[in-house]
This record gives C-alpha cells, sequence and structure tokens, in this order.
C-alpha cells in the first residue's frame, strides 16, 4: 500500500472519494465512496493520508444506474460505506452542485444495499436491530431500504420496481432530516409544531426530491403515499386501499417495523416479536394483509440480530433464520454462568436443548459483539482447506440443490465426490448466485439408493462461459448415508473410476 499526503480543497465538495483517508496517526478519517462535504474540507485542514492501492470505486456522478457498482471485501465494508455516502448526501443538500447528481447518487446507494441482501440476507437484517451507533436518519433510511429490498425480492417484484422502491425508502424523510434527530433524543411527545411537520413532510419531500431532478414516478408517489393507511386514516391525503400505491404500502410497512424496534428517549423500542405481533393483529386495517404477512414471513418470529435466552440457560444472538420461523440458528455469546465466551457457540434452537424461551432487549445488552466473528466475515471467514479430507472419484449425477432462502430447487450434475464433499456443474445465470457458507440441501442417487436432502455449505464458485462450478461441503450425511457414499466411492475406485452413471435418475 503506497501513501501520499493530500488535503481537501474546496473545489471537491460534492465529489465522491475514490480513496480512503486518514489521518497521521493512521486511524480511517474518511471511507471511499463518502461524499465530500463543507465540513470534511473544513476538518481536513493541514496534510492527511490518502490511501493509494489502485482500487477505485466507479463515481456515481458518471455512472448510470445500470452500470454503479461497488466491490469491497465483507457486507459490513459495504454498509459501512453506504451509510457514509447517504450521511454525505444528506449533508449536501442544498448545494447545486451535489443537488444535480441526486439521484444517480441514490441509485448507487441503492444498488450497494441491493448487492449486501444478495450476499447475505441474514446480516443485511440483522442491521435493523444491531445497528444504534450512526444518526438516526441514516441508519434509519438504510434499515428500512433493507426490509424493502429484501421483502419485495421474496414477492418477486421487477428490478426496477425494487430500485424505485428503495430509492424511496433513503429519501422518505428528507423533508425531516433535522428533526427526525431531534426527536430522536427527545424525552416528551412532540409538539404541535412538530406534529405539522411531521404530517407536512411527505408532500415537502416530494417536492424537493422533484426539484432535484428525480422524474421517477414510483419513487416520487412512493414518498409521498408512505404515511398513508389502507383505512383512510393515513396522511396527507388520506387513501384508501387500492389507491395507495404497492409500493408506499411495503414502505410504511418497513418504517413501522424499523421505528419500533429502534425507539426514541421518550417511547421505549419494541422487541421484534412485540412489533411483529402488532403489525400482525393491524393486518386488514391499517397495512396491507398480503403485505404485512410477507414481512412477516421473511422477517421469521425471532429476526436476526435479535437477543434470545436459551433453554440451557444461555444467551445468543440470532444469526440466520431457520427452516421454522420460530426455530432459527444462534450464536451463544453468554454462557448460563454468565461468563462471555471469545469465541461463539452456533446452536440449532430446533434442539430442544437449545430452543428459545424469550427474547431480550438489546438496549438491556451490556456485551461488545463481534458481527464478522458472528457471520463468519473478514479475517473469520474460514479458509479455503488446500487439502481435501477424502480424494474425490469421477461421477456424472444428477443432483436437485434445495435453497430454503428463498425457496428453489436447481438441478445439476455432480461431476466428482467424496464422503467430505462434492463438485457440481450447473448453467450459469446472473439471477442464480451461490453464497458461500449458506446451508444448501441436495438429492441424488447412488445406485439403487437416493440420498436425500445433505446438508452442506458451498465453499467455492468458479464460472467458466456460461456454465459454473460449485464446490460442495457436506456437512450432517448420517450415517447410512455416509456408509453408502463410502461403499460407492470405494466401488469407483476399484474400477478404475471408469464407470458413468447415467442411468441414475433422481425419483
Amino acid at each position: 500500500m503506497k501513501m501520499k499526503s493530500v488535503g481537501i480543497s474546496k473545489s471537491r465538495e460534492g465529489e465522491v472519494l475514490k480513496r480512503n483517508i486518514y489521518g497521521l496517526d493512521g486511524l480511517l478519517i474518511l471511507s471511499r465512496g463518502h461524499l465530500i462535504t463543507r465540513q470534511d474540507i473544513e476538518d481536513s485542514a493541514g496534510k492527511i493520508m490518502l490511501e493509494d492501492n489502485g482500487e477505485e470505486i466507479p463515481d456515481p456522478q458518471k455512472q448510470s444506474k445500470e452500470t454503479a457498482t461497488i466491490q469491497l471485501d465483507t457486507p459490513f465494508e459495504t454498509l459501512a460505506i453506504a451509510m457514509s455516502m447517504l450521511g454525505g448526501l444528506f449533508n449536501s443538500l442544498g448545494n447545486p452542485k451535489a443537488d444535480k447528481d441526486f439521484a444517480s447518487k441514490v441509485a448507487t446507494i441503492g444498488m450497494t444495499l441491493s448487492a449486501v441482501c444478495k450476499i447475505d440476507e441474514d446480516l443485511a437484517l440483522s442491521t435493523t436491530i444491531m445497528e444504534q451507533n450512526q444518526k438516526y436518519p441514516v441508519v434509519h433510511s438504510i434499515q428500512v431500504a433493507i426490509v424493502c429490498e429484501i421483502v419485495s425480492k421474496k414477492l418477486d417484484w421487477p428490478p426496477d420496481t425494487r430500485a424505485s422502491l428503495l430509492a424511496a425508502a433513503l429519501t422518505m424523510n428528507v423533508a425531516m432530516l433535522s428533526l427526525q434527530n431531534i426527536l430522536y433524543r427527545q424525552n416528551a411527545p412532540l409538539t404541535e409544531n412538530q406534529k405539522d411537520v411531521v404530517r407536512a413532510h411527505p408532500v415537502v419531500g416530494a417536492g424537493m426530491l422533484r426539484d432535484m431532478s428525480v422524474t421517477d414516478t414510483v419513487w416520487l408517489d412512493t414518498v409521498l403515499q408512505h404515511h398513508e393507511s389502507i383505512d383512510g386514516t393515513g396522511y396527507p391525503h388520506g387513501l384508501k386501499g387500492d389507491k395507495i400505491c404497492k409500493t408506499a404500502r411495503l414502505l410504511s410497512l418497513a418504517d413501522l417495523y424499523c421505528a419500533r424496534v429502534t425507539g426514541r428517549q421518550y417511547r421505549a423500542s419494541l422487541s421484534p416479536v412485540a412489533t411483529l405481533k402488532d403489525i400482525y393483529l393491524g393486518k386488514g386495517h391499517k397495512v396491507d394483509t398480503e403485505l404485512a404477512m410477507s414481512l412477516i414471513k421473511t422477517m421469521g418470529i425471532f429476526p436476526p440480530g435479535m437477543f434470545v435466552k436459551l433453554k440451557n440457560c444461555e444467551t445468543a444472538i440470532v444469526t440466520h433464520r431457520g427452516e421454522r420461523a420460530n426455530k432459527p440458528l444462534v450464536h451463544t455469546i453468554i454462557k448460563a454462568n454468565g461468563s462471555c465466551l471469545m469465541s461463539p457457540i452456533r446452536r440449532d434452537t430446533s434442539i430442544d436443548e437449545f430452543s428459545i424461551v424469550s427474547d431480550l432487549p438489546a438496549a438491556r445488552m451490556y456485551v461488545n459483539v463481534n458481527c464478522h466473528q458472528l457471520w463468519g466475515y473478514g479475517i473469520f471467514k474460514k479458509a479455503r482447506s488446500t487439502k481435501r479430507k477424502h480424494r474425490r472419484v469421477h461421477s456424472d449425477l444428477p443432483v436437485k440443490i434445495l435453497d430454503l432462502h428463498p425457496i428453489r430447487v436447481t438441478d445439476a450434475y455432480m461431476l466428482n465426490i467424496s464422503q467430505s464433499g462434492c463438485l457440481l456443474r450447473l448453467p450459469y445465470h446472473d439471477d442464480l448466485r451461490w453464497a458461500l457458507e449458506k446451508d444448501y440441501y441436495l438429492t441424488f442417487r447412488l445406485n439403487d439408493k437416493t440420498i436425500e436432502n445433505v446438508v452442506g455449505n458451498v465453499r467455492n464458485v468458479k464460472i467458466k462461459g456460461e456454465e459454473q462450478f460449485l464446490g460442495f461441503e457436506f456437512i450432517n450425511l448420517d450415517e447410512a448415508a455416509y456408509k453408502h457414499v463410502k461403499h460407492f466411492v470405494s466401488e469407483l475406485r476399484k474400477k478404475g473410476e471408469t464407470q458413468h452413471l447415467m442411468d441414475s435418475r433422481i425419483s
């Protein structure tokens, strides 16, 4: 890494940083992707250090909505960049140079969040509970956008609709940013003047967006209508039912959920369980029934990021949604005797001993949590094995891959197999992505035996032309399946790996 001394000039206000900027003490001051503000220029008086590692992010002012992308090491870094960019964008409102490219910058942030959700939905959803240390207008907008993206994708909404919804989620409160910061710390309920600002912000916000050359009607209508209720009691226009656009109905739900699990100084936060219960009871009245059920199903009864107490008296954090809404995967962080664990222990709450007995308020949890460790990123990501535990033999077997999130079944071919894993080949499609370390389920047939729902992880992915290859590691081969696979591999090896079982089919 080469470092050089630089400064931030006034001429760079409104531009996006292409390098990380560090202080002379080596501490990070501004992340790449940050939108330079006037305050940044004032704070940078004197010399600072600029990272020069040859890796630039695209400048959203010069890229279209379709081509802007950001590539970083972990989803956490990507989220940090998105928050930094949105904070800079909010700080620059009213600057003609920044306002000129406002729509493209928001689109870039939206695409960044969409990329995080593709990589790890559970990690992204955990931010709605665990990420409370940033400025409230920024973190709340990011959280709501994440929920909107994941739920709308589950509903199979088209990409352009989801992009408009993301943009609306990020800018829904653009007319009351200062008031949001005040209300977050205010001990008393809203004053009448504050209530007037709140009730006016959808109309004022939509007008501000138009003034900044936003022409996307779905984006504008969603911001304008996101506080309407299907029973007609919402504002600003008292719209009812289907007169409220579907994107606004979902944004309203996501906004409600994220606001309640965060809370205010004058209003305690609700647990995700209580919040989802309120949403369920309100379906058909204040909120859209179908969308409410989709939100609840997507989040699960115990959403990622939530603290829970287990039957064995351990304290854990929900890290991944399970096959059943009330049986997530968790990581124990505090043992039954109250001592903290240096290395969290993964627990499956579908096992009675580790079942969840209650949820715990995040505000009362005085414990430092290493999210990289919990979700397995950065230095905590398991290194790829340089040597296989078992030598694989050639096969040519049809196999079905089951993904539970979202639910889909994909056909593939197993090119080789051992007792510990296999190599899969399947057609490559842009919309068919495979997450590393995520659980998938394989079903395949060996001779006269069908091996069903073998759980495993994708350890590596390679794309060659129109095909992709997945290195798959078995996790839970039961004793009978293990013996059958071992026997199959042994027989093939004895035959010199010359037998091709093209007649094997999954029944």
